[in-house]
């Protein structure tokens, strides 16, 4: 089974007072945090466009199909992602392919933190109901 994992970027405030940004790539599926920007940004933006050199590893992965695979046909792919990353209509598609996964993400990751306070301020209802019952 060839499943590849799905990725998505967090950018995050960094420095004195939240005053630069950085960025974080993450798994989808259990938020583990696979590489992280080593220097901070003025904007959000200059962060995220950073985050895109470092996400073609994740987006194109190469890989050798057994040993016939020359040094020149490696080379070849790795030169054909690099054009492809220094086009800015590509650069800019895949960013909105990123802002697209990363907000659905955020969403749902928002939907689950308001759910299980839901649940915990429900937890926290009963308890203080059965304290009042409670003489003291």
């Amino acid at each position: 089974m060839d499943q590849r994992s799905r990725y998505f970027v967090r950018i995050t405030k960094r420095g004195p007072v939240g005053e630069r940004f950085g960025w974080a790539i993450c798994r989808q599926d259990n938020s583990l945090e696979v590489n992280r920007s080593t220097e901070s940004f003025e904007t959000r933006a200059e962060a995220l466009l950073d985050s895109v050199h470092a996400t073609a590893f994740l987006v194109f992965p190469l890989t050798v199909n057994g040993p016939s695979a020359s040094r020149e046909d490696s080379v070849g792919a790795i030169n054909a992602i690099k054009a492809k990353l220094d086009d800015p209509v590509f650069a800019s598609q895949e960013l909105r392919g990123l802002f697209r996964e990363t907000y659905a993400a955020n969403r749902r990751l928002r939907a689950e933190i308001t759910q299980g306070v839901q649940e915990v301020l429900g937890q926290l209802r009963e308890i203080q109901g059965k304290l009042r019952g409670v003489p003291s």
